[in-house]
């Protein structure tokens, strides 16, 4: 098979339009002077020249032919990279000895400098021990479709080839170790291991599987100290010889500390005196993808492919330098499939192998192993060996965590009130040796709100609890806002990050974002009452001490006055009016008579629900006043209806009624004071119940929350009941005792339930709104993928809700507009509309809004929102995880490597290919009849020029 290739320095596009402008040029230019010849010369002549510049400029692309002849049947291999951000680290911490390995063999130190005894010996006890926990611990319980029995033989079998394994290397390592290293050891971990290798290595039984465990459990740490101590006193001598000022070595770690584990692989496989690619080529058909979740990746394999050739290895890509070409999350599975679609999870003993005759496929995952998104990696493994491949995966970077800090996480509340304290956690990884200073600090912008001078830990997860006021952080905002638009809830980005020291590894994990919702206005309740009754005292003092609302309690006055209802714009007096009610976001009615409001103020707190949205709460009386409310002003509102027995039944003073929590209750997250639900369900029942309750029944459409019952009876009665009513919300209470529940606990549960209900019937907040026009996007972030609630509401220039339009919401990230949601009216609230956007990328988004008769200026006010993209800790682990790539190479019938091993990856290949690839190339650019081509094209100019008299 041949085909065409370019390979020179400019790309074949570039190459072509060059060519094609000088050719023209040279056209252009070279026809003036053939004006005078005849009309067939004015045409032949410059086209000619014009031709052999063209080729010319054509070299310049480097055309070949290159020539594929395929023999027998060659094994396939597929090579995936991993090219996720953790793949940019660099590993200054790693080993010396696996430094000067792999420096060895990308080149940049001469063979032979280091000896590769001692390291071979350490790896090798490393794949003992590593193997061997695979084989007892790794496999997990649904892998295996066996009976019990099969299985303790199998386990059997598996524990011995383990204790060999272990065996074996153990020896190796005692017999080949230099003396002077052997010298070095200690006198008890060489007894112990010289026990290990003189061990019986009779087969374990079946039966006694139990008793052998702790044996291979001690051969394991056995073989580990080994390996630890051999490792450490190899490192000794090498900082020896690196101290001794050895050029050649400080070079090749010096290299090695400056390139990325990305770069590392890209150069090691693109080595021209040693080109891996050109290797396997040989012997096996080779794809190389990259392991990555951007935007060009197939979503559906998880991976991209790599142009690549024989010659020029991996074309040009990422590099650590452009990082954002990195994919943020690792995602080891999906990308396993050999198929173009995903694979899929069926049960991998139910499928056959592939028969020996057939040619091994084998897939190479060269990765550092952080797997954090995506199925489990295991488990692609084992159906990858269903499908007849083999898994090799080859270890990339340093096996222990670097010297490093890292802020993994943050915990905070989601909303806080302006001048309320902000209580969090900061989740850190502390991987600093113990007792070094450290500084972490929470900042708004260039202000420092929270600092913490503290020392290291050396722990793998440490959580620093923070707190600091939020007032400071509202008055910033307040001062930006403009002054014409009101700002309800406004989103706020502050930055948790820890000073970096001198010795960390990696940088970037030191900081991270949080943001939350700083509410800026209070919300506003008023509580009606027809007198100062316990509930009503207890109530106003309740959310009177919170400064989250603005609380306005109006009660007529002594009994002789208590014909008037203060109305006025002051605290204690009634609304004057339907704007300023319609301004409150809770109505509290209680046992107050109907007769003291006029018929239009009733009307306007049916309004006030119905069409503003408000919530409203009834609390009955034992004077009933809430009878009296007639079917055309609010009784419409209410929820239940009076039984035809008696108005008010009490019960004896030493008996009380018991609140129940309702199924319907219980799913309300106003009635949660408890995690668990059965234990709620009891505290609720523990409640001091009320002493008079009235009798009431629920009307259909409305859904009782809290019931009561006496002891001795078994019928409940309804005792809080809620409903829908147009676009707010009705809660009635059938008693007005709440205070009892202060008794022995103060405000713990009283106001607790009582803030939790009145969030449960007011309407949601709009976060920002000017005149005409009210925005809220819900929360002030979102987790990347999720949909994005949008609702506003518009007003005309009279107050009224502006109905029938059909406005657009307009999302843009910074002065670019990405996506425009349609927005339809909502049926149960005049002049509020809906939409939601999904599908957005990550970044901060603002919102505004365009509809018909406003004009831009006059809808000033903004939704504003963060698209978040994936969180996964894939900077935070700075070692590559080892154990995971053991066992998936394990479970596959594959073979770990680490990365300094690759060039071996051709002799482990050979047996899986049966046959061999041929490939050669002609440079077509340098061939004598391109040449030849160009000089007779020149050669036919010339001839015809001085036929026609021209020379």
């Amino acid at each position: 098979m041949t085909t065409l290739r370019f390979i020179g320095e400019l790309p074949l596009w570039f190459g072509l339009l060059l060519a094609m402008c000088i050719s023209t040029v040279s056209w252009l230019y070279y026809q003036r002077d053939c004006k005078e010849l005849s009309r067939r010369l004015r045409w032949i002549l410059p086209s000619l020249r014009s031709m052999a510049f063209f080729l010319g400029v054509i070299v310049l692309t480097g055309p070949v032919l290159h020539h594929k002849q395929i023999t027998g049947e060659p094994g396939k291999v597929t090579i995936l990279i991993d090219q996720s951000e953790s793949m940019s680290l660099r590993d200054r911490h790693m080993s010396l000895s696996r430094k000067f390995l792999i420096a060895e063999q990308q080149g940049w130190l001469s063979s032979g400098v280091v000896d590769h005894t001692v390291p071979k010996i350490i790896q090798g006890l490393n794949d003992a021990v590593q193997q061997a926990g695979n084989q007892v611990h790794s496999l997990p319980p649904e892998a295996s479709v066996l009976p019990e029995s099969l299985q303790d033989q199998k386990s059997s079998r598996e524990r011995t080839t383990a204790m060999d394994q272990i065996r074996r290397n153990a020896a190796t390592a005692l017999n080949e170790l230099p003396v002077e290293l052997r010298a070095s050891l200690t006198a008890e971990l060489l007894a112990r291991a010289e026990r290990l290798v003189n061990s019986n290595p009779a087969p374990i039984a079946a039966d006694s599987l139990d008793g052998h465990q702790k044996a291979l459990e001690d051969a394991i740490e056995t073989a580990y100290q080994l390996q630890t101590e051999i490792t450490r006193l190899f490192e000794n001598q090498l900082t020896t010889r690196i101290q001794s000022s050895d050029p050649a070595l400080k070079s090749a770690i010096a290299m090695f500390d400056e390139s990325s584990r990305w770069d590392r692989l890209i150069q090691l496989i693109n080595r021209d005196n040693a080109d891996l690619l050109k290797q396997l080529s040989a012997e096996h058909e080779v794809q190389i993808f990259a392991v990555t979740n951007s935007k060009a990746t197939d979503g559906r394999t998880g991976k991209r492919l790599l142009p690549w050739n024989t010659v020029d290895g991996i074309q040009p890509g990422p590099t650590s330098d452009k990082l954002g070409d990195f994919s943020p999350v690792t995602d080891l599975a999906t990308p396993l499939s050999l198929k173009d679609t995903s694979a899929t999870a069926t049960d991998p003993d139910a499928q056959a192998p592939a028969r020996d005759n057939t040619p091994k496929s084998t897939v190479i995952l060269m990765t550092d192993g952080q797997h954090n998104a995506g199925p489990s990696a295991i488990r692609a493994a084992q159906i990858l060996k269903t499908e007849g491949s083999h898994l090799f995966t080859v270890a990339v970077g340093a096996d222990q965590p670097a010297t490093d800090l890292a802020v993994t996480s943050v915990e905070h509340p989601d909303s806080v009130f302006r001048t309320d304290d902000v209580h969090g956690t900061l989740v850190l990884k502390d991987r600093m040796p113990a007792g070094q200073p450290m500084v972490i600090e929470l900042t708004h912008g260039n202000t420092v709100v929270w600092r913490e001078e503290l020392l290291s830990q050396n722990l793998s997860q440490r959580r620093v609890d923070f707190q600091f006021n939020a007032k400071q952080i509202a008055e910033s905002v307040q001062q930006q806002s403009a002054s014409d638009i009101n700002q309800h809830v406004v989103p706020v980005e502050l930055t948790a990050r820890i000073i970096p020291q001198r010795d960390e590894a990696e940088i970037r994990n030191n900081a991270i974002t949080m943001r939350l919702a700083l509410v800026m206005q209070s919300q506003r309740i008023l509580i009606l009452d027809g007198r100062s009754r316990w509930e009503t005292r207890y109530l106003r003092n309740v959310f009177d001490r919170d400064e989250q609302w603005f609380v306005n309690t109006v009660i007529p006055g002594n009994p002789a006055e208590a014909s008037t209802l203060p109305r006025g714009k002051q605290p204690g007096q009634f609304p004057l009016s339907r704007d300023e009610l319609f301004g409150y976001d809770v109505v509290v009615f209680g046992d107050i008579s109907p007769e003291l409001f006029e018929s239009a103020e009733l009307k306007w707190i049916r309004e006030f629900v119905e069409l503003r949205g408000g919530g409203i709460i009834f609390i009955d009386g034992q004077r009933q006043s809430l009878r009296r409310l007639s079917e055309a002003d609010l009784q419409s509102l209410l929820p239940i209806e009076w039984t035809g027995l008696a108005d008010v039944t009490s019960i004896p003073s030493d008996s009380k009624w018991q609140l129940n929590l309702t199924e319907a209750g219980s799913e309300e997250s106003a009635f949660s004071l408890q995690t668990d639900a059965q234990n709620n369900r009891q505290f609720w029942s523990e409640l001091p119940g009320p002493h008079v309750i009235n009798q009431v029944l629920a009307l259909p459409g409305s859904t009782t929350l809290v019931s009561a019952v006496t002891v001795g009876n078994s019928n409940p009665v309804p005792a809080i009941v809620t409903r829908q009513f147009g676009a707010g919300r009705v809660l009635y209470l059938a008693f007005d005792e709440t205070w009892r529940w202060r008794y022995k606990a103060a405000d713990t549960w009283h106001q607790k339930i009582w803030n939790q209900l009145a969030r449960m019937v007011m309407p949601p907040v709009f976060a920002s709104s000017d005149e005409y026009l009210s925005i809220d996007t819900g929360a002030v972030s979102y987790q990347s993928g999720a949909p994005v609630d949008i609702r506003i509401r518009l007003k005309n220039p009279d107050g009224s809700p502006a109905t029938a339009l059909a406005p657009d919401a307009l999302l843009s990230i910074g002065n670019r507009i990405v996506s425009e949601v349609s927005l339809t009216e909502d049926t149960r609230v005049p002049g509020v509309y809906r939409g939601r956007a999904t599908g957005l990328a990550d970044g901060d988004y603002e919102v505004s809004v365009r509809a018909s008769g406003f004009t831009q200026a006059a809808l000033k006010a903004r939704g504003r929102f963060t698209v978040l993209p994936v969180v996964s800790g894939e900077m935070t682990e700075t070692s590559a995880n080892e154990s995971l790539l053991h066992q998936m190479a394990f479970v596959s019938g594959g073979t770990f490597l680490r990365e300094e091993q690759l060039s071996e990856l051709p002799d482990r290949l050979r047996p899986f290919s049966h046959g061999k690839i041929i490939e050669s190339e002609t440079e077509i650019w340098q061939t004598y009849w391109w040449f030849s081509a160009i000089i007779a094209l020149l050669t036919a100019e010339w001839a015809l020029r001085k036929r026609a008299g021209l020379l």
